[in-house]
């Protein structure tokens, strides 16, 4: 998911983007952010990784908090790292669609977008 933020006429709207709302863009000036990313589990199904906005990485049952990447020296030892971690510590959702509900969920009640 990506979180869009439009600066017009002295306010600001933040959202979670989808297309339908693109008509928005043209009313000020926007930039896009990576709130979260959806991706398929080693072991089938999918899991809502929502770190990029400060969250956990959630999994059918429950959730789980990853390692912070700043203890990690290099890009690939932090995806080493959190690949394992995603491969033993998430119980991955039987459907993308369920995991984007869930990560559209948690970006709602935490983020208030």
């Amino acid at each position: 998911m990506n979180e869009t933020v439009i600066t017009f006429g002295g306010g600001t709207m933040r959202f979670i983007y989808t297309d339908a709302l693109a008509p928005l863009m043209d009313e000020g000036a926007f930039t896009v952010t990576r709130a979260s990313h959806v991706e398929p589990h080693p072991r089938g199904g999918w899991y809502a990784d929502m770190q990029p906005s400060g969250g956990p990485v959630l999994g059918l049952n429950g959730t789980a908090t990853a390692i912070p990447r700043a203890k990690w020296d290099t890009d690939a030892d932090y995806q080493r790292v959190f690949t394992k971690f995603v491969e033993v510590f998430v119980t991955p959702f039987p459907t993308r669609q369920a995991a984007l509900d869930a990560e559209v969920a948690w970006l709602r009640e935490k983020r208030g977008l």
